[in-house]
């Protein structure tokens, strides 16, 4: 028996304004190939389906099409939320999975058996995104509210783990950030506070799987008791994940011990984040330029330096595929440098008026009038 592992999907994301439903469908495509070839019978996906509480018509589409592709491959699906989920609309969802053999769990539940989603030879115990906001109280003090999470989750984890004891094979999916786990990058900073993260040792024991959602980076989760794995992101989300290799997780199960197996999946457009000088925008630059990657590129530009033709240049050659940001280089506090500190004030005050564009005949003059006031101070002293 075969399951495969993947979350973090997105569906909807844009980057800086640039739609990633491209990237999307070419990443479900993928993950259906995958499949396929695996002979899996099983896809868990812990969390982040969409990426906004109100996703886009073409996001519906896709996530809709990917389900249906599934159930005319024999595939069950095991759907929780996310924090970037509606936890409503994932619910209404459900009668459309009765058609698609799909199975969610919107939301945290307070009756176990609705947190378990038991198939014939599978049994997923399941804690979707569980809230900082609703699990503790705000303006508690903070450390309060930080070992009041984890203790709920643990415990909650725990009765999950008593309630299925005589299941196997079992699964725990949730979308939760624990302790010392990589960001990908791309997650949303709010949500991966360390301060309401999970301890790896409140994994339990006995889960014959451990699938979580929220971080974006493919990792196996070192200090858990059980085997626990993010599958990460299926594309790069954003300029941190920059160049990140991706990953679904298949796992075969034989005998109730998996066989874990990462299994990388192409990207369709790379994000590549670089810094430029002005003088390195040219051709051999151009050249370099993959046709489909997503460019954030930051300008350095000196002070009064003009730069309107370098970002036409850019413009023209990534389009849409190009984000910009200009970076103005602060002059340098000449003074401050070592070279003036054995000049004298005399010099210094010389190098001034050159600095401020004075004529020869006017910093004669200034000088002249700078050591009679030197003179004068000197005489009165």
């Amino acid at each position: 028996m075969r399951v495969l592992h993947i979350s973090d999907i997105h569906a909807g994301k844009l980057t800086y304004g640039i739609s990633r439903n491209k990237d999307l469908e070419y990443s479900l495509n993928e993950v259906l190939r995958i499949s396929k070839e695996n002979r899996v019978n099983y896809i868990i996906m812990s969390g982040d389906i969409f990426d906004r509480k109100n996703p886009d018509n073409t996001a519906i589409e896709i996530i809709n099409e990917f389900l249906v592709r599934l159930k005319e491959l024999g595939i069950a699906a095991i759907m929780i939320g996310g924090n970037h989920d509606n936890f409503d609309y994932l619910k209404a969802l459900k009668p459309f999975g009765r058609l698609t053999n799909l199975f969610i769990v919107d939301r945290p539940k307070k009756n176990l058996s609705e947190a378990i989603v038991e198939l014939e030879n599978l049994c997923v115990a399941c804690l979707p995104y569980p809230s900082p906001d609703i699990l503790t109280e705000i303006g508690e003090d903070i450390s309060k509210r930080e070992r009041k999470y984890a203790e709920l989750i643990s415990q909650y984890f725990s009765a999950l783990e008593y309630y299925t004891r005589e299941k196997r094979p079992r699964i725990l999916m949730s979308h939760i950030f624990i302790s010392g786990a990589k960001l990908g990058g791309g997650e949303l900073s709010s949500s991966v506070s360390p301060e309401f993260s999970v301890p790896a040792y409140c994994i339990p024991y006995g889960f014959d799987y451990v699938a979580l959602g929220h971080l974006h980076k493919f990792q196996e989760v070192e200090g858990a008791n059980s085997p626990t794995y993010y599958s990460g992101s299926l594309y790069q989300m954003d300029f941190g994940e920059s160049q990140d290799s991706k990953f679904v997780i298949l796992a075969e199960f034989k005998n109730y011990s998996p066989h874990v197996e990462e299994i990388e999946i192409p990207v369709l457009r790379n994000l590549v984040s670089i810094k430029l000088s002005l003088e390195e925008i040219n051709d051999q630059l151009f050249e370099k330029f993959n046709s489909s990657d997503l460019y954030k590129i930051t300008l350095k530009v000196k002070q009064d330096e003009k730069f309107t033709k370098q970002v036409d240049e850019l413009k023209k050659r990534l389009g849409e595929r190009l984000i910009l940001n200009l970076e103005l280089e602060k002059p340098t506090k000449r003074l401050e440098n070592l070279e003036y500190r054995d000049k004298s004030l005399e010099s210094l005050y010389e190098l001034y008026l050159k600095e401020n564009r004075m004529s020869e005949n006017e910093i004669s003059k200034y000088l002249k009038t700078f050591r009679e006031i030197i003179i004068n101070e000197a005489n009165n002293s």
